[in-house]
């Protein structure tokens, strides 16, 4: 095999750029030629020859400028001494290996996503990524043991104590008992602080709930028809901490059931609000089965609850679908009648009392709760006598005979009401009474007998 320069030297043409030619088979068109070693080209100083050209400094890397010439009038410059390459620069920086040099751009380092980096096998100590998760946007560098963000303060936890699986002896903050070194070691101190600061918190929460009321008076005459009056409605629904807010979802529905019903008030849930509900000529019933009004709210199944910091999820606190109710009523009930010195009147109605009132204690004066004030303001004669009537929906089979039908007496020696021993000092009889609706109604009435008294104040007592 020959070498190119041992060929005889041929004139070339002005269009060869390399003519290889061997003399001695010049009528052989089939020859071959091997080059195995390294052609090196050169301007040749002026490049008058006619072939390649080029510019540039020793150390500059080169580059082919599309027309004829290679140009390495550039900042791309190679120290091929020192080991050095400069970008931007023809004279980088001794101390460096790679040295980048602008004043109007900057680096850009690979940009991927936290999991994206996370999967970077076995990553080298001092690689950086910048990460572009928004919760976690910024460069990060392996340190060889973990992915750490770049500025700020970012000094790991190494610990000196051996051997690294002792453990915490204690729970410290968020750290509990039985945490080892070995977990530690790597952290960043703004992880430490955060764990020990913050530690591990199940969610709390408020329960929701709803609400009806009224400013109508809590007792009622029976028969009578009641002033029209609005059912105040109300509903929360309740807290959760993490995530803070509402701890059951939107309101799905409203219902009011009872007397009239039922009504199916408008709501919304921003803001959350249930319309009120306007009652009219309600008749009045006894007791508060047929007197109450009942709202049911139903929600819609709440967000997930999450244990905080980590927000793990935390599933056993979360609200189901369900409901809450609440209900408003007033008792209907019959009034009590007292003795009066009026002229063409026996008795009057005093103010409603509840049908279970007159259980408590009534010795003592200052004791105005669950009591049947029967006081008689005027002097008996012969013919006008101290009354007491009361219905037998509030007596039931009570009688003053047998003792538990009982009228007791202010004494003011004693400053204290004393019970009247049962016996001919009051005599019982039911009397008919009409309601509010003209309705016959049975009372029984206690009418004082014997000597005559002034002024009395009385109390009855149910037991």
């Amino acid at each position: 095999m020959a070498r190119i320069d041992s060929y005889p030297t041929i004139q070339p043409r002005t269009s060869d750029l390399l003519l290889v030619s061997d003399v001695s088979e010049e009528n052989n068109p089939t020859k071959t030629v091997t080059i195995s070693s390294v052609l090196a080209l050169s301007s040749g100083g002026g490049g008058g020859g006619g072939g390649l050209s080029g510019s540039g400094s020793t150390g500059q890397v080169t580059f082919w400028d599309s027309s004829s010439s290679i140009n390495g009038d550039n900042a791309f410059f190679f120290d091929n001494t020192n080991k050095i390459l400069g970008l931007g620069t023809i004279t980088p920086a001794a101390s460096s290996i790679l040295d980048l040099t602008s004043v109007t751009k900057g680096f850009l380092p690979p940009r991927m996503t936290a999991a994206q980096r996370d999967a970077i096998g076995s990553p080298s100590e001092g690689l950086i990524v910048y990460v572009t998760d928004a919760s976690s946007k910024g460069a990060y560098q392996y340190n060889g043991t973990a992915w750490t963000q770049l500025g700020g303060n970012q000094d790991i936890y190494t610990s000196s104590i051996t051997p690294t699986t002792k453990t915490v002896q204690q729970t410290i903050g968020g750290f509990t008992q039985g945490t080892t070194v070995a977990s530690l070691n790597g952290q960043t101190f703004s992880q430490m602080f955060d764990t020990l600061i913050f530690p591990s918190e199940n969610p709390t929460k408020t329960n929701p709930s709803a609400t009806i009321t009224s400013s109508v008076a809590a007792l009622q005459e029976i028969g009578s028809t009641s002033p029209d009056f609005t059912l105040v409605t109300g509903v929360s629904k309740g807290t959760l901490s993490n995530p803070s807010g509402p701890y059951t979802g939107d309101v799905t529905s409203a219902v009011i059931t009872g007397a009239g019903g039922p009504y199916t008030p408008g709501f919304t849930n921003n803001p959350l609000n249930i319309n009120n509900q306007v009652i009219s000529g309600h008749s009045v019933t006894l007791g508060t089965t047929n007197n109450r009004w009942t709202l049911t709210v139903d929600f819609a199944q709440g967000p997930m609850p999450l244990v905080f910091p980590s927000d793990a999820q935390f599933p056993n606190l979360r609200y189901n679908a369900s409901n809450k109710v609440a209900s408003h009523s007033f008792e209907g009930v019959y009034p009590y009648y007292l003795g009066t010195s009026t002229p063409g009147t026996t008795t009057k109605a005093s103010p409603l009392v509840s049908h279970d009132a007159g259980q408590g204690n009534p010795s003592d004066p200052s004791i105005t709760n669950d009591i049947i004030q029967a006081d008689q303001p005027y002097q008996e004669t012969s013919s006008l006598k101290h009354i007491i009537q009361l219905s037998n929906e509030m007596v039931g089979t009570k009688t003053y005979a047998n003792g538990n039908l009982q009228v007791w007496q202010y004494v003011a020696s004693a400053d204290a009401y004393l019970q009247m021993t049962p016996g001919d000092l009051w005599q019982q009889t039911t009397v008919q009474l009409t309601d509010a609706a003209g309705t016959n109604v049975n009372y029984q009435q206690l009418k004082k007998v014997g000597s005559t008294v002034g002024a009395t104040q009385y109390r009855i007592r149910l037991t």
